[in-house]
């Protein structure tokens, strides 16, 4: 009877002692190990294809067309001739400028020699000079109404339109032709108030803006150029341009287009959703295992992902965060973390690369 006593005494207290060695046992949750990464956050919007210079050339004297020189379409370069007038008399009434130039000219050395032998008064000497100068102005006058009968390329481009023909009289102020520039071809959009102080941070770098021209291709670099200090007072958004390469005048003028501008680009964690929990006042954030002990850290998400993932900011260059297990622990509790294995995923610089 007693032995059966002893017994059953020493097998309640091998069961207590078993239920107390579970009860201290800490537990276990699943953590994995993130090291931040470089992420550009992004700003994706709408943009428009506009020519970076586009004149309308005019007449400056009244005339009769001559000759076409470019018909409307063709590329032309600084400099080349576009249209060009009749010049009427002009080369007739230029070498008798010039003619009378040399007249002046020898009448007023001749003025010099008898002033200086008291021959003449030196106001004939002084009235001599100022017909020089007088034939000298209209010789200048001539040539000038030379240059203005044609009508030349201001800068290398396209010759847009032309509204003129053969033969057709014109008038001073009357339009020619329109002259464009695509190259480098610049891009209007808009950006919010919210993101202008950022874009505005990233004017004149490399690798801050990209467009796509056309859907289904890739996106090329761009450069902002300007960043607007004043707000369209209907939309509240902020003008932004940007430049790209257009050397072989491929995309036109007014063409609609996407742009990625880069915000900012900053260290960040790639975690799921579902990592995230709540403190109890409400502040969003992660549940990291330091030393065994959990820690509730506050992050900040600055990026989501299509495929659920988010950034956020907050946690130290490598963490492990607990992704089984979290809401069944509390801040300061001991764990036992089981690390798995993780793939990182493409950081924001790889993801931008294949752009």
């Amino acid at each position: 009877m007693c032995k059966n006593l002893v017994y059953k005494v020493l097998v309640m207290l091998l069961l207590l002692a078993g239920v107390q060695a579970v009860q201290n046992k800490p537990m276990r949750v699943q953590v994995k190990k993130s090291i931040a990464q470089s992420h550009r956050v992004l700003i994706n919007v709408t943009g428009t294809t506009v020519a970076a210079r586009d004149v309308t050339l005019r007449a400056k004297m009244d005339g009769i067309v001559k000759k076409i020189h470019v018909n409307y379409g063709q590329r032309v370069q600084k400099g080349d001739l576009l249209v060009e007038f009749d010049e009427e008399d002009r080369q007739e009434r230029l070498k008798e400028a010039e003619s009378r130039i040399a007249q002046r000219q020898r009448e007023y050395e001749s003025g010099q020699k008898l002033l200086k032998k008291r021959v003449v008064p030196e106001n004939e000497v002084i009235a001599q000079k100022a017909e020089l100068h007088a034939a000298e102005a209209r010789r200048a006058e001539i040539l000038r109404e030379i240059k203005d009968s044609k009508i030349i390329a201001p800068f290398e481009g396209v010759n847009e339109s032309r509204d003129v023909e053969e033969g057709e009289v014109i008038s001073s102020g009357d339009p020619i032709a329109r002259v464009i520039e695509l190259h480098p071809l610049q891009i209007d959009c808009f950006v919010s108030e919210n993101d202008v102080f950022e874009i505005a941070d990233q004017q004149g770098k490399d690798d801050v803006a990209f467009v796509r021209v056309k859907q289904g291709e890739s996106y090329q670099p761009a450069r902002i150029t300007f960043v607007s200090k004043n707000a369209d007072p209907r939309t509240r958004t902020y003008k932004v341009e940007l430049e790209i390469s257009n050397d072989d005048y491929r995309v036109p003028a007014g063409l609609t287009t996407s742009v990625r501008l880069v915000k900012q680009q900053i260290e960040a964690h790639q975690i799921s959703l579902a990592a995230i929990t709540l403190s109890d006042a409400g502040v969003p954030g992660v549940k990291v295992v330091k030393d065994t002990y959990v820690k509730f850290v506050p992050i900040e998400v600055i990026d989501t992902n299509a495929d659920g993932s988010v950034w956020i900011t907050g946690l130290d260059k490598e963490d492990l965060i607990i992704t089984i297990g979290a809401g069944y622990v509390i801040d300061g509790q001991v764990v036992e973390p089981v690390q798995v294995e993780s793939k990182q995923k493409q950081t924001g610089a790889q993801v931008e690369s294949s752009l």
